[in-house]
């Protein structure tokens, strides 16, 4: 059965809340808070607001939101599906849509399985290309791209004034 990859169509002003949490990188967290007409507040996790938030930054942020689409269907064998729930995600998502509706997602990295190395000879662990994601609390796994989704996982300091 065909299913639409896009997970997310959403216009700018359909979304009241972003939060990204990064397990690895807690300080480039953040909580979007979409106030309308082009106002948008940023926090870091603790409620600390950004100051000079870069109006045309976060609203080109949350134009990513109209078409961000999965590559596929993770066939995982259930165990493997378990192993990979198992796992600290690497980052988690949580919108909530203009009319209320939560989406939480969670993201894991994917073993690379090829001897690779970067540019100061260590070695890569993780696939640099695609990354596994759970969608609010499905038993089943997506495989996105970072190409793709690498505009929507962002740092805070995205949004801060002249860091762009």
């Amino acid at each position: 059965m065909w299913r639409d990859p896009a997970l997310f169509r959403y216009k700018p002003d359909e979304i009241k809340s972003i939060r990204i949490e990064y397990a690895e990188f807690p300080a480039e967290s953040f909580q979007l808070e979409n106030k309308g007409n082009t106002v948008v507040e940023i926090k870091d996790l603790a409620g600390k607001p950004l100051p000079n938030v870069d109006r045309i930054m976060a609203q080109k942020y949350l134009g990513t939101y109209g078409n961000l689409v999965f590559e596929d269907e993770a066939r995982l064998r259930p165990e493997k599906v378990d192993s990979v729930l198992s796992q600290i995600p690497f980052a988690r998502m949580m919108l909530v849509d203009s009319k209320g509706k939560m989406l939480r997602m969670s993201f894991f990295h994917i073993k690379n399985t090829r001897d690779e190395k970067d540019e100061n000879g260590k070695q890569i662990l993780y696939n640099p290309d695609r990354f596994h994601a759970r969608l609010n609390d499905e038993r089943k796994l997506y495989v996105f791209q970072y190409y793709v989704w690498d505009r929507a996982l962002v740092p805070i300091t995205f949004f801060a004034t002249g860091s762009n």
